[in-house]
């Protein structure tokens, strides 16, 4: 680690008002680093925006905080778009070797990270599928941005200039029967536009009362290329019997940021 860097696994897990500016300063954006996230070690990609997040720290600290408040020991997750696995470590840390986490990811890239993070780490509470997931089965292109973009961002919204790779969609209904799970704790979603898809896949499991809290991103520039929009969504989440978490209000969406949030029953 160069001289510089050697603040950054002190203050990893601490917050404070101007967190970011410092770290960053400290950090390059390139090169390979090992970090203990949650108690778990990870290998992180510096030239990856997200992965870069995840070793300064900076990486949706708030939420992860507030993440904790949902997974109880024994707890269940299903970690739906869950990239190189910084949430599914968090996960795993909770609810404990009797829990379970089970993480989806359909990118062949962030996939390998994923499959490191639990083998390495030897998290046994942890299963992982190479899946979409929506309200259709059958097979999509993943479209995946570029190296250069310097963020891995897989998408099923169709997008120009964007490689692309054949990927197994699933409903999240069907896996939860094949998973054998009947209550989840916490479903995490950071699909890029698909989250309506997913919910819509999972009208059985929503219809039982079986989902206790979701967390989810609405970012209207993806939802609306799904052929979809923050309030839609939000209105699906409220006719399913959830409630805006946090002080989260529907008036904070909008077109240019966006917004993360927890909806609990």
């Amino acid at each position: 680690m160069p001289l510089l860097e050697w603040p950054i696994p002190l203050l990893r897990h601490r917050t404070f008002a101007g967190k970011f500016r410092l770290v960053q300063k400290l950090c390059p954006r390139h090169g390979m680093r090992t970090a203990k996230v949650y108690g778990s070690t990870m290998h992180l990609d510096l030239s990856d925006f997200i992965q870069w997040q995840i070793y300064l720290g900076c990486f949706e600290d708030r939420d992860a905080k507030r993440m904790k408040n949902h997974l109880p020991r024994g707890g269940v997750m299903i970690d739906a778009g869950a990239n190189v696995g910084f949430f599914t470590a968090l996960a795993a840390h909770c609810v404990g070797p009797t829990g379970k986490v089970f993480a989806v990811e359909p990118s062949p890239y962030a996939f390998g990270k994923l499959q490191q993070l639990i083998s390495d780490n030897k998290l046994s509470q942890v299963h992982a599928e190479q899946i979409a997931l929506s309200d259709t089965p059958g097979e999509l292109p993943l479209y995946i941005t570029p190296d250069e973009a310097h963020n891995h961002t897989p998408t099923l919204v169709p997008s120009e200039g964007l490689k692309t790779v054949q990927v197994p969609v699933k409903t999240l209904d069907e896996r939860l029967d094949a998973w054998g799970v009947t209550s989840i704790d916490v479903l995490k979603m950071d699909v890029e536009g698909y989250e309506l898809h997913v919910l819509k896949g999972a009208h059985r499991t929503l219809a039982a009362n079986r989902i206790k809290t979701i967390f989810l991103e609405f970012n209207e520039s993806w939802l609306q290329k799904a052929g979809a929009s923050g309030t839609e969504l939000w209105r699906f989440l409220e006719a399913q019997g959830f409630k805006p978490q946090y002080g989260l209000q529907i008036d904070q969406l909008n077109s240019r940021d966006a917004v993360s949030g927890f909806f609990a029953r």
